[in-house]
């Protein structure tokens, strides 16, 4: 299991084609008030580095593990948050085998 960088163009297509996916977002919570992708899992978790942070993508865990497809992790700042929040879910084994 790995993390795969998605250009916005493929997450979009990948949505049209309705393929099984969860989407986690993890902008702060007003920039996910301002802007999110439709059915994404706000965990409000960016950037990704405390504590806090880290544990506010647990409150996402069950629907992550009852959702089929890839998880994508939508990150705000070009991709850092985002491999940090699946760094954390997957050494955890919080994240479920896919």
């Amino acid at each position: 299991m790995g993390y795969n960088y998605m250009a916005p163009a493929d997450l979009k297509a990948r949505m049209e084609s309705s393929a099984p996916m969860t989407v986690v977002d993890i902008q702060v919570k007003e920039e996910f008030d301002q802007h999110h992708i439709k059915g994404a899992l706000a965990t409000y978790a960016y950037p990704v580095k405390s504590e806090m942070e880290k544990t506010r993508l647990d409150t996402v865990l069950d629907q992550i593990a009852s959702g089929s497809g890839p998880v994508v992790i939508v990150c705000p700042r070009a991709g850092g948050g985002a491999q940090r929040a699946f760094d954390y879910l997957a050494g955890n084994r919080r994240l479920p085998p896919r």
